[in-house]
């Protein structure tokens, strides 16, 4: 098994696929059905992994929406 973040740039795609899943939950439904269905069968997969950095991307989001894009902040009219 190796390091969360140590893929190059199968990770990046792991943290991508995370941060467009937060938007449309049809990209987490199938990068969890790919890695079910894919590495399940290897005995040394990395399924933990890449599912962490799956959740990675998402939190990235989830925590750039939930504490920098708050509703009313940037309502300021120049004129």
């Amino acid at each position: 098994m190796r390091l969360i973040l140590t893929d190059g740039l199968n990770s990046t795609w792991h943290v991508l696929f995370g941060m467009m899943g937060y938007y449309n939950n049809i990209f987490s439904i199938l990068f969890v059905l790919y890695q079910i269905i894919t590495e399940t069968p290897q005995i040394d997969n990395n399924m933990p992994i890449d599912l962490s950095e799956f959740i990675l991307g998402y939190l990235i989001i989830y925590i750039m929406h939930k504490f920098i894009d708050r509703p009313g902040v940037y309502d300021v009219a120049i004129f």
